[in-house]
C-alpha cells in the first residue's frame, strides 16, 4: 500500500496534478477556453451558470472555495463592500457591437435621432454605449430589453438597430441576412478612452481561497492563457468541443470566437485598463462599481 501511495505522490509532483480547483462561468462562448482547459485537465472542475443574479452573486457572498467568471464592475462592487477578493485576470478586451439591418444606416453617425435597443439599463453595455455616443455627439432614442430578447427581435426584423455582446451579435448577423455590424466598440473605444481595451469580464476569487491554493492558481492561470491561445487559433475545433456543453450551434460559436477578443491580462497591465474602465463607469454612475474606483490591491499579482 505504501508503495502505491509513494508512486501516486511522485505522479502528483511530476505532473503538476491539481485537484479541487472549481471554476464557475457563464454558459456562453466566453467560457470556451475553460471548457478546453477542463477537457485537458479533468482535475479542473467547471460549473456553468445562466443567471448571475440568482446563481452566482448569493453564492459568492458566502463561498470561499471557487474561482468565478463575472463582470468586472460586479467585482468592484464586492470589493467596495469590503469583500476580500482579488481579480485574477481580464478575459476579454471587448465583445460589444452595434448592429443594424437598415439600408439607411451605413455608419455610426447615421444613427442620429434614430431608435436603438440596448441591454439592461445601468449595465456596462448600456454605460459603454451611452458614453461612446455622447462623446461622438450622437443623440439616439434608447430602448431597453435583455440581450436574448433584443437578438430575437432583431433577427425577426422587428427592430432595426441594437447593441449586442457576443455570441448574440454573431447569431443575429448569421440569421438575419440584412444585418451588419455598424460599430465594433473595441475599435471605436481607443479614440475616446485612450485604449482599445474594454475589460468587461474576468476571473475572480476570494483571498482566503487564493492563499490556500496559490501554487495551483498560478498554474491554472498559465494553463488558462494557453487555452485562450489555442481557442483563438482553432475556432472550428474549439466550437465543436464546446457546442454540447453550451447548447449553442458549432457555427455560431465558431463565428463568435474571433469577435470575442479573448485574452488573459494580469497584474499591473490588468489594473491599468480596469482603472480606465472603472473611471468611465464611475463618471456615469458611481453605484455601478460600488461608489468609488478600487485601488490596485484589488489585483492578484
Amino acid at each position: 500500500m505504501k508503495k502505491y501511495l509513494s508512486i501516486f505522490l511522485v505522479f502528483v509532483l511530476v505532473s503538476g496534478f491539481v485537484y479541487g480547483l472549481e471554476i464557475v462561468a457563464p454558459k456562453g462562448p466566453p467560457s470556451v477556453p475553460l471548457i478546453k482547459l477542463t477537457e485537458d485537465n479533468p482535475n479542473y472542475k467547471l460549473s456553468l451558470y445562466t443567471d448571475i443574479l440568482t446563481e452566482v452573486i448569493p453564492e459568492f457572498m458566502k463561498a470561499d472555495e471557487k474561482i468565478y467568471v463575472m463582470p468586472t464592475n460586479v467585482m468592484a462592487k464586492f470589493y467596495n463592500k469590503n469583500v476580500n477578493l482579488k481579480i485574477l485576470n481580464v478575459t476579454s478586451s471587448g465583445m460589444l457591437y452595434i448592429l443594424s439591418n437598415s439600408n439607411k444606416i451605413k455608419t455610426i453617425s447615421d444613427l442620429k435621432n434614430d431608435k436603438i435597443y440596448v441591454p439592461a439599463p445601468g449595465s456596462s453595455p448600456d454605460i459603454v454605449t451611452r458614453y461612446y455616443l455622447k462623446k461622438k455627439g450622437i443623440n439616439v432614442d434608447i430602448k431597453y430589453s435583455s440581450s436574448p430578447e433584443i437578438a430575437k427581435l432583431f433577427i425577426a426584423g422587428k427592430i432595426q438597430n441594437c447593441v449586442l455582446p457576443e455570441p448574440y451579435a454573431s447569431k443575429a448577423i448569421f440569421m438575419n441576412k440584412k444585418a451588419k455590424r455598424i460599430l465594433n466598440f473595441k475599435e471605436g473605444w481607443k479614440n475616446i478612452a485612450g485604449t482599445d481595451q474594454i475589460p468587461q469580464v474576468g476571473l475572480v476569487a476570494k483571498v482566503s481561497y487564493i492563499e490556500a491554493n496559490k501554487k495551483e492558481i498560478d498554474k491554472f492561470l498559465m494553463d488558462y492563457k494557453k487555452a485562450v491561445n489555442w481557442v483563438n487559433n482553432n475556432p472550428k475545433i474549439a466550437a465543436k468541443l464546446a457546442s454540447k456543453k453550451l447548447g449553442i450551434s458549432e457555427k455560431i460559436i465558431e463565428l463568435s470566437i474571433p469577435k470575442m477578443n479573448l485574452i488573459s491580462l494580469q497584474s499591473k497591465q490588468a489594473y491599468k485598463v480596469l482603472k480606465n474602465y472603472f473611471n468611465i463607469l464611475n463618471e456615469d454612475n458611481k453605484k455601478v462599481i460600488g461608489g468609488k474606483i478600487p485601488d490596485e490591491k484589488i489585483i492578484y499579482k
